[in-house]
């Protein structure tokens, strides 16, 4: 991969143009950085009546891949798609979105419609959108086959160096992702069982799972209180090892402190709070990018 990596950026200038929004600078050109190009940043105006202005003043190429996160404020969405419209009416042929982070990935059916009004707006003003770690197949079926998902990267090294037995999901809803990831792993995986009330979080381990002397994996895609994991950690106690794995970390930081206590190793793929995305994952991801 590294070959192919380093292949491609000679012919990054020529090809197409990174652009991005002025306050995610950090992200933006952490993604630039690997192909050594410059970015073009986006400047926003704003009026006193809640106008919005999008300064873009460069000639780019007529391939346009657009760094973003679509967070959880309707303002990330809208200006998404003003730029995506802005860069059709001055000529650009081919939009490619690169958002680590799409935020209602759970509202994602009839009764919580917010999701698949998302991934259908989205599909509609982008001919590609790639995302990492989205949260549920219904979600990526709203993007009518212009979603490439892209898993957490899990060095191997690591695998081999902490001796990681079995891989666990904590519920259901993390059946698919973890059983992809296990099967890349060639390493055996299981579901525990989970039910949720307004006081607590409730985890059951099948009866025939023995964790003595195992050295664990857990996987989950989002961690916000980290209710799910802590639980799933504290019922794993005997375990030799337990290592949690999670892409979305809200706040690794204050996570960090409460799997500590329990003797837990957390790590994230995308700690929200500092913006950091791990280099490996951000190769993984601007690769897929690149047309």
């Amino acid at each position: 991969m590294k070959k192919l990596f380093k292949s491609l950026k000679p012919m990054a200038k020529s090809k197409f143009t990174i652009v991005g929004f002025s306050n995610e600078k950090t992200l933006v050109k952490s993604f630039a950085k690997e192909l050594n190009v410059t970015p073009l940043l986006v400047k926003e105006e704003h009026y006193g009546a809640g106008e919005i202005n999008l300064i873009l003043p460069q000639k780019t190429q007529s391939t346009i891949i657009l760094i973003t996160n679509i967070t959880e404020k309707s303002d990330a969405l809208f200006r998404t798609l003003l730029l995506g419209d802005y860069l059709r009416r001055r000529g650009v042929k081919k939009l490619i979105l690169l958002a680590p982070w799409i935020a209602y990935g759970r509202q994602d059916s009839d009764k919580h419609p917010a999701g698949l009004f998302i991934a259908d707006e989205l599909q509609r003003s982008f001919d590609n959108i790639i995302t990492l770690d989205a949260h549920s197949p219904e979600f990526i079926k709203g993007f009518k086959g212009k979603l490439t998902n892209v898993l957490p990267h899990i060095d191997n090294q690591f695998i081999k160096k902490d001796k990681i037995d079995l891989v666990l999901a904590p519920d259901k809803g993390a059946k698919k992702r973890v059983q992809k990831i296990a099967q890349k792993l060639k390493l055996p995986f299981l579901v525990l069982s989970k039910s949720r009330t307004h006081e607590k979080v409730s985890i059951q381990k099948p009866k025939h799972l023995l964790v003595q002397k195992k050295n664990i994996l857990i996987i989950d895609d989002i961690a916000d209180s980290g209710s799910t994991l802590l639980a799933v950690g504290k019922l794993l106690q005997s375990a030799a090892s337990i290592h949690v794995l999670v892409t979305h970390a809200m706040n690794s930081k204050k996570l960090q402190k409460k799997f500590k206590k329990l003797h837990v190793h957390f790590q994230s793929s995308f700690d929200h709070a500092s913006g950091n995305i791990d280099p490996q994952t951000i190769k993984e991801l601007i690769l897929l990018s690149l047309p």
